[in-house]
């Protein structure tokens, strides 16, 4: 698990205030590569590699969880529902991202509590901060499923 950058690194240090953001990540240059602009961003980033680390810090109190679902991850379905009762508000949003081609899976995730579904490939840092940040914003109601542009699925905001 890393809260911080490590020492000499390029990378901002967590700001003392902002939103707690929970980093799913097995790979460390996507890893890398969010970090950095969400730190830029103002959130405070823990990031862990794998299910077993996101149990156990999902309790720890997170304002948002972004969940990368790796083709490698047999079942991101069990990690999602799994992080979902470790959280301590079933408000917290839960962005994934998603593998190319896996609708039926994005459409599972959706239905399983996750907010918004990406599509890895197709979508950047800038607007994964925007949409965490925007859901963060929102925590209250329980939206409905709609489909948006074909770089992600969503629930539609209370």
């Amino acid at each position: 698990m890393t809260t911080e950058p490590a020492a000499g690194s390029a990378e901002p240090a967590d700001p003392p205030e902002g939103l707690k953001l929970l980093l799913v990540e097995s790979e460390d240059v996507p890893a890398r590569l969010y970090g950095l602009r969400f730190r830029l961003e103002g959130f405070r980033v823990t990031r862990v590699r794998d299910e077993a680390e996101a149990i156990s810090v999902a309790g720890d109190g997170p304002d948002a969880v972004l969940l990368d679902v790796r083709p490698a991850d047999a079942d991101g379905l069990r990690t999602l529902e799994r992080i979902r009762t470790r959280l301590h508000d079933r408000s917290v949003p839960v962005i994934v991202l998603v593998p190319d081609g896996q609708d039926e899976l994005a459409q599972r995730l959706l239905k399983a509590g996750a907010q918004e579904c990406f599509v890895r490939s197709q979508v950047g840092p800038g607007e994964l901060a925007r949409a965490i940040r925007d859901w963060a914003s929102r925590r209250s109601g329980e939206p409905e499923l709609v489909a948006t542009r074909s770089n992600h699925v969503r629930r539609s905001r209370p």
